[in-house]
């Protein structure tokens, strides 16, 4: 496999990522990355490249883009996922570096730092111009809770003594309380109560100039505003405006909407207010973040490529807890192997497919075991990997839905399949894992099993009488096909019985038509893996 890098990565990144596979280092444009980039199977890049769906069009080999850095703003991750192609980003790499930026413009504005600097370089000493605040004692409120956010809270509760309070609508109150900071019940909450704002979101379209005119209209008299987090979620001209008047005491800014900012922009008026500490997006800018992202997005990338689940995906349609991560695959190769049974046995297209859950394990894996399902439902028809097989089964009008069951199972880690067709008929399977980690099929409609499954099967269904089994048997024989195992049900004595034989090789067509006589009905060849 071929891996390009268009920026700058930490030689350690590099290192690990050509001790796998061959790697060009190229700074190239829109329209060069556009040609070269069909040629490569892996894609690094920090912020400078964009990666937009317009380049992508032609990428049909690529299988994963690593981000070394926390956002991919300059990623189109929707593109992205209508092509499979993952998208994975560093986010802990430049936690501590981007955190302590933060804390260091809280500082460097309540002192004013930056002004009385270049009053001293202008041969000025004038102290009483540059009395500041103290950061010890003061209420800082947090917007984001992520892992910079909660770092910065870190610094301000050990080493300042702050009271922090937090506006994060999806973080549970317990959380808050374990890291000792107050939970907003929403963003006016927080923003009335703060001596200092900072900004530790993503930018996304709800994000986007979240703190404008508004907001600033609710804040306290002399407030301090930080973002080192992403330009956009200020409003930069309501920023400008509350630091004129006086609202807005000071400010510490990392970031802006157009970077680098602008000749006449808003961004550029703001950096030359005296009261503004600005420095130029050095969130991540320390020689121990650039090594930690390169290396973290590098062995992302690398486990991406070797087929294996990586844990930064942005764009894979499940999150896994880490405490689950080993038990992980059994669960995949059950969803997997359940979506490919059940693609053999359906005629028409599917219009509803409905995943229940028994079990705290299989519960937990959820979703992960659903999008696992669609991959080997989808597998025979389109070009379908875990990022992209929610996408295409919307797309082909499936509705899919998981329930989770509290009800009694016969089986430790049981998953049912329910599907019905446009035309209504149902299949309904369940599959449960046995102590061996291999999945076994259960149940078939109304029929038992307890069905180990191999890569090449046979469902025969006949007549519950007496000498089915030997004609089975007998053609097998005859065509030279091995039985490895073989496993019998029936609905009751005398009616429709079902057999799944797990054969060594593929029978021919002539050894499948000579078993369809009198009591068998049927035989369907079932390829699993």
């Amino acid at each position: 496999m071929r891996i390009l890098v268009t920026e700058n990565i930490s030689p350690e990144g590099l290192a690990l990522l050509r001790n796998e596979f061959e790697v060009d280092e190229r700074q190239v444009t829109p329209e060069q990355l556009k040609e070269i980039l069909p040629e490569y199977d892996g894609l690094m890049v920090r912020s400078a490249t964009k990666v937009t769906a317009d380049v992508l069009a032609g990428a049909n080999k690529l299988k994963a883009i690593a981000r070394a850095g926390v956002g991919v703003d300059n990623v189109d991750v929707a593109a992205a996922t209508r092509k499979g192609v993952l998208v994975l980003n560093a986010p802990h790499g430049n936690t501590i570096s981007a955190a302590e930026m933060a804390v260091a413009l809280m500082l460097s504005a309540l002192r004013k730092v930056a002004s009385a600097n270049s009053s001293l370089r202008n041969g000025r000493w004038e102290r009483s111009k540059f009395v500041g605040s103290e950061l010890n004692s003061k209420t800082v409120g947090i917007v984001g809770l992520g892992p910079v956010g909660s770092h910065v809270a870190k610094i301000l509760l050990g080493g300042f003594d702050c009271k922090i309070v937090v506006f994060d609508p999806y973080v549970l109150e317990h959380k808050a309380k374990a890291l000792g900071v107050e939970l907003a019940a929403d963003l006016d909450s927080l923003i009335s109560v703060s001596d200092i704002l900072t900004i530790h979101a993503p930018l996304t379209p709800k994000t986007k100039n979240m703190i404008s005119r508004e907001q600033f209209s609710r804040m306290k008299d002399g407030v301090v505003v930080v973002n080192a987090a992403r330009g956009g979620i200020i409003n930069e001209e309501a920023l400008l405006e509350a630091l004129q008047s006086g609202k807005v005491s000071a400010a510490g800014i990392d970031v802006y909407s157009k970077e680098p900012p602008e000749a006449g922009s808003f961004s550029s008026k703001l950096v030359a207010l005296p009261n503004v500490v600005a420095t130029p997006h050095l969130g991540a800018s320390t020689m121990e973040a650039q090594c930690n992202v390169s290396v973290c997005a590098a062995e992302q990338l690398l486990l991406a490529l070797k087929g294996k689940q990586p844990t930064t995906a942005v764009n894979l349609p499940f999150v896994v807890d880490p405490s689950l991560q080993s038990r992980l695959q059994p669960f995949i190769s059950l969803g997997e192997t359940a979506g490919r049974f059940l693609s053999q046995l359906q005629e028409k297209p599917l219009e509803k497919l409905e995943v229940s859950l028994h079990g705290e394990t299989a519960s937990a894996l959820s979703r992960a075991i659903t999008v696992a399902s669609l991959k080997g439902f989808l597998e025979k028809s389109s070009d379908v990997n875990f990022v992209n097989a929610c996408h295409l089964a919307k797309e082909k009008g499936m509705d899919v839905s998981e329930v989770i069951s509290a009800e009694k199972a016969d089986y430790a880690n049981l998953v049912k399949f329910s599907a019905l067709d446009e035309a209504g008929n149902a299949i309904n399977l369940s599959f449960a894992l046995f102590t061996d980690d291999e999945p076994r099929l259960v149940s078939f409609n109304a029929f038992s099993f307890e069905a180990r499954l191999s890569q090449k099967m046979l469902l025969i269904e006949n007549d519950d009488v007496p000498g089915a089994v030997g004609i089975i048997g007998s053609a097998l024989a005859g065509a030279g096909v091995n039985i490895a195992e073989l496993h019998l049900s029936r609905s009751r004595r005398g009616g429709t019985a079902l057999s799944l034989v797990n054969v060594d090789e593929e029978p021919s067509k002539e050894c499948i038509d000579g078993m369809l006589k009198n009591p068998i009905r049927s035989v369907k060849v079932l390829r699993l893996k």
